[in-house]
């Protein structure tokens, strides 16, 4: 049940964890658009409330909604994927590079941060620097957000169409998907985002958590699953 082929995109599942996984993700989409919902009906008083929750959300919100935004289905099946393949697990340290940046950021920015009345980080760098701080910065964000959302959109795409045994493409499937983001987003601005931000990383930490036991029961313990890695991505292991 656990072994290499139930992690293939195109493997064979039976029809009951199929079902199982797609009533899943239903029930995950359904409470997304119902947390937007209830936040829109609730209503918001003004742009600051929209995209900034009103300044009001607890720290463990944020500090959840960071995490949730930085580490995506990029930052675990494909980081993986990746460092499995490149034979290194050096791709790691990129997360440690962006958590560095945040501090400095954190450093640079946040004695302004209360006092502003912006609503975006190339503002808020005009706030600190200067207007053509600002504009330098607006490119780079607009490429890093684009790419962003469009690697979440095709993630979120391959997920809906293998549950659906591929009767619809990964491009269909990623309209949907963006469709869904976009109106729980739309819906109920910051404040829903965070919410739902709140329940992904605890998702994530008992998803991978369960599959790394489900992995070693398979083989039978941990030094049993490090030598089903090929003898040419012994490497992967290998910090450096």
């Amino acid at each position: 049940m656990f072994g290499d082929n139930l992690f293939h995109p195109h493997c064979d599942m039976s029809p009951m964890v199929r079902q199982t996984i797609t009533a899943i993700v239903a029930v995950y989409i359904v409470g997304m658009l119902a947390v937007g919902y209830f936040f829109h009906q609730k209503g918001m008083d003004d742009l600051e409330d929209y995209f900034l929750a009103g300044k009001g959300a607890p720290w463990f919100l944020i500090a959840l909604s960071f995490f949730a935004t930085a580490i995506g289905a990029g930052g675990t099946i494909g980081l993986s994927a990746s460092t499995f393949d490149g034979q290194s697990i050096t791709a790691f340290w990129s997360y440690g590079i962006a958590l560095a940046s945040f501090f400095i950021v954190a450093v640079l920015l946040g004695h302004k941060l209360p006092g502003t009345t912006n609503i975006t980080i190339p503002s808020m760098l005009e706030d600190r620097y200067d207007e053509k701080t600002r504009a330098a910065a607006v490119p780079f964000y607009l490429l890093r957000f684009v790419s962003t959302l469009g690697a979440q959109w095709l993630a979120a795409g391959t997920i809906i169409s293998f549950l659906f045994g591929d009767a619809v493409t990964i491009e269909q499937a990623a309209t949907v998907a963006a469709l869904i983001i976009t109106a729980h987003t739309v819906l109920g601005g910051i404040s829903a985002a965070t919410r739902t931000d709140f329940t992904q990383p605890v998702i994530l930490f008992l998803g991978l958590s369960l599959l790394t036991i489900m992995r070693t029961l398979h083989f039978g313990d941990w030094s049993a699953s490090r030598s089903q890695v090929p003898a040419t991505r012994r490497h992967a292991f290998h910090l450096l």
